[in-house]
Parts: C-alpha cells; structure tokens; sequence
C-alpha cells in the first residue's frame, strides 16, 4: 500500500481549505457589514426625522456620589480631617442636587 497518497491528498485538502475558510469568513463579514450598513442609514432617516429627546440625567448611587466626590479631593495635601470635611460637603451637595432640592 502506498502511504505518500494518502499524505499528499491530505496536505492537498489542507491547501484547499484554509483560503476557502478564510474566504467565507471574508464573506460571512462582508454580509453582516452590509446589513448594518442598511439598518443604520433607515435608523438615521428615522432619527433625522424625528425630534431629538432631551438626555435623561443619570442616577448616581451612593457608592457613586461618594468615589466622585473622592476623587475629586484625592490630589488635595490638606489634612485627612480636612479633606473628609471637604468630601462629606461636596457628598452632601451632589445628593441633594440629585433629589431636586
């Protein structure tokens, strides 16, 4: 039995279907880019048409107010009592400011 056949038509089958896997990738790609492409022109006529929304303001959680308000005194040199002074004021101010009053 001869052995090299076998080899020779595998390597060959090897050659075939990498491109051929690449080239459907290629197109799977190509198709999925076309699509958006439609979608998004429709949704954009849709949006120009229509009146833009105003932004709704995000709730901020406490864990949130408190990291901001932190971080915006964090490169302060003051004294820890000072600077939590300062971050208890601005946590203060943020979570009224987010309750409307």
């Amino acid at each position: 039995m001869d052995t090299t056949t076998g080899h020779d038509s595998a390597r060959a089958a090897r050659r075939i279907a990498a491109p051929l896997l690449v080239f459907g990738a290629l197109l799977t790609l190509a198709a999925c880019a076309e699509g958006s492409m439609a979608t998004t022109s429709a949704v954009t006529a849709a949006a120009a048409v229509a009146e833009p929304a105003k932004p709704a303001r995000a709730q901020l959680s406490a864990t949130q107010i408190n990291e901001q308000c932190w971080m915006k005194y964090q490169s302060n040199r003051a004294d820890i009592d000072k600077r939590m002074k300062l971050v208890s004021k601005c946590v203060d101010d943020k979570t009224k400011e987010q309750q409307g009053m």
